[in-house]
């Protein structure tokens, strides 16, 4: 199950002190990955669209091209399982993802 964290925060465009654009900052991991899916992903071109579309489908209101990836890994997590003695440990990897979303600016979100 993906975890995410988010941070709110408002631009303001110094032509135009009037208009003011809220964006969020956020990342999420995608964990319990196998090694070869978890690169698949990073390593996919179309990875930062898939990304974004999953983002946004799951935001009311925010759409793929509000949403820009900014980072994405693929990393072994850092729990890791000894079932016994004679096998080998047992790591799954994870995705951490890093993205800004840009809020439509008619507050409609």
């Amino acid at each position: 199950m993906p975890t995410s964290h988010q941070h709110h925060q408002s631009i303001t465009d110094k032509a135009d002190d009037s208009e003011k654009q809220e964006i969020v900052t956020g990342s999420l991991e995608l964990k319990n990955m196998t090694e070869k899916d978890a690169k698949a992903l990073v390593d996919n071109p179309e990875s930062d669209s898939i990304l974004a579309n999953g983002i946004a489908a799951g935001n009311d209101g925010i759409t793929p091209d509000d949403v820009d990836i900014t980072g994405s890994k693929a990393v072994p997590e850092a729990t890791s399982r000894r079932l016994d003695m004679a096998r080998r440990l047992q790591t799954s990897w994870k995705v951490s993802v890093d993205y800004i979303i840009s809020l439509p600016s008619d507050g409609d979100f």
